[in-house]
């Protein structure tokens, strides 16, 4: 169980006076961006220290269509924790999310009741009228939080902060000259008829979350935001479960990936074994019967000539991150399985990236086991053809 921050900041200003500036969210019809965040927090359970965590959030999301003030967004949420194996790291998909939303000029949102994220919305959620340095407003937002894994309750809980905002002027950040909200939310409460399959449920949340919003004058959109938080989450049972650190974040906007063009550039190198396919989510290079020894995530020899060659091709398209997902056949038991696959993965990924393919916060690594077979399991040609990798060049 973990606190995951993904607020979509979307948003531009216009000056009205030389001190006072009205805040608005506007949408360019078509664009892509990504929102790239780092949790860093502590957890207690019953007032011990259980354990220290580092998530990597990504949020790629596209503003499908723009109607007067309001714009429609898609947003696809990677939700990933950074996993310690024999001295070196790798960010494990842990949950994986779609979403769309209306949200008008002020920031308030018009989503369906069965997304689980953006965890907080209506954040910001703009005063309407020039603001100066100094000034201030209050308004209400929601959290959503989804905890079908923990105790089995069906539907996102939600309840309802009141969020304090203070328009700080501009301050100068990564070379930048950028203006400054800075954003504070109490957070206390009661639940009372939630119902999970674990038989406990939160019935009490608490807290306190302090924000700093940046964003670019000479832009119009957002660069980064801050955040300090202290959450404590009571459970039925008597157990309290305590969050406290950090997180930061930033946006990015990405130009469109010719699909096509590059697929056609992979076909025309000479890879053996590689399946190459055009997805929803951008290029798919599935290695086919990879060899690694038997019951083992550790690769044969012969293998590290083609992973070579595959590292050279995907250091030419360096602005993409990159998904691997481990598959094996259909042999043990579902958890050995799915322990195999992301291992396999794992090993794909720490291979790539010690030869320079990508930073490690770009390449994220989830395991299938062999809940995704492409062959019959029954025979030895389907067996090999299960046994894989896929590399996905994620689109956005």
């Amino acid at each position: 169980m973990k606190r995951i921050f993904c607020c979509i900041f979307i948003f531009s200003f216009v000056s009205i006076f030389s001190q006072e500036k009205e805040f608005k969210f506007l949408y360019n019809e078509g664009e892509l961006f990504q929102i790239r965040s780092e949790v860093f927090e502590d957890v207690y359970v019953n007032g011990e220290k259980s354990h220290y965590s580092e998530i990597i959030n990504k949020i790629s999301g596209k503003i499908e269509k723009v109607e007067g003030d309001r714009g429609f967004i898609s947003a696809r949420f990677f939700m990933t924790e950074k996993i310690l194996h024999n001295g070196k790291s790798y960010n494990r998909l842990n949950q994986e999310y779609y979403t769309e939303f209306w949200r008008d000029s002020l920031g308030r949102y018009d989503i369906k009741p069965v997304y689980y994220m953006p965890v907080v919305r209506d954040v910001p959620h703009f005063s309407g009228s020039p603001v100066s340095v100094g000034g201030q407003w209050v308004r209400l937002a929601y959290e959503y939080h989804d905890f079908r894994d923990f105790f089995g309750i069906p539907k996102p809980v939600s309840f309802p902060i009141s969020v304090s905002y203070e328009y700080r002027g501009e301050v100068s950040k990564d070379g930048k000259n950028l203006d400054l909200i800075v954003v504070h939310y109490d957070i206390y409460s009661r639940q009372v008829d939630l119902v999970g399959s674990s038989g406990i449920v939160p019935i009490l949340f608490s807290g306190t979350v302090d924000q700093e919003i940046f964003w670019d004058n000479n832009l119009g959109r957002p660069h980064s935001y801050r955040e300090k938080f202290e959450i404590t989450v009571l459970l039925s049972n008597g157990n309290f479960i305590e969050y406290v650190g950090n997180a930061r974040s930033v946006y990015v906007v990405n130009d469109e990936l010719n699909k096509k063009e590059l697929l056609e550039s992979l076909r025309k190198e000479d890879l053996d074994d590689v399946d190459l396919r055009e997805t929803d989510r951008g290029i798919s290079i599935t290695l086919s019967d990879i060899k690694f020894k038997p019951d083992s995530s550790e690769l044969e020899d012969g293998e590290i000539i083609k992973l070579k060659k595959i590292a050279e091709i995907l250091k030419k398209y360096p602005n993409r991150d990159l998904l691997i997902t481990g598959h094996t056949a259909l042999r043990g038991t579902p958890e050995g399985q799915q322990s195999l696959s992301e291992e396999r993965a794992r090993v794909i990924a720490e291979f790539l990236i010690a030869n320079g393919v990508r930073s490690s916060d770009r390449v994220f690594v989830q395991g299938k086991g062999a809940t995704e077979p492409i062959a019959d399991n029954y025979t030895e040609e389907g067996l090999a053809k299960n046994r894989r990798v896929e590399i996905l060049i994620l689109e956005n």
